[in-house]
């Protein structure tokens, strides 16, 4: 019993080439189309992630040169460089009347109606 083959178009939106294939996985015509394929389809969401880490990384750096337990105001922490809208992740304490945490890793600013206080994990 011989092999079954098949002609197909490859899958790479760039490619029109039409290859012989024995194998009903393969959607692609050579490992060069499927890489830039890939590369293709994750490429933005990647750099936005990039982009994204690297802004939680420059405001670790702001928080981890200052003193823990300091009180800054908005616009110190702007002077400083640092950028609200970018934080690993946020809690919010129920127990202690609703207070929000922004944290950028284990260095966090606890948000109050006198400022933003340096906290560590």
């Amino acid at each position: 019993m011989g092999l079954i083959f098949e002609m197909r178009h490859c899958a790479f939106v760039m490619c029109d080439e039409e290859f012989s294939v024995s194998n009903e996985r393969k959607i692609f015509c050579s490992d060069r189309c499927r890489g830039r394929h890939h590369a293709l389809i994750n490429g933005e969401e990647a750099e936005m992630i990039r982009i994204e880490n690297n802004m939680i990384i420059a405001n670790y750096r702001i928080l981890k040169a200052q003193r823990v337990g300091r009180v800054f105001r908005r616009t110190e922490l702007r002077l400083l460089g640092y950028d609200l809208e970018y934080c690993s992740r946020y809690t919010i304490n129920r127990a202690a009347g609703d207070t929000v945490t922004l944290w950028c890793y284990d260095l966090g600013l606890k948000v109050s109606e006198t400022g933003y206080q340096l906290v560590s994990a």
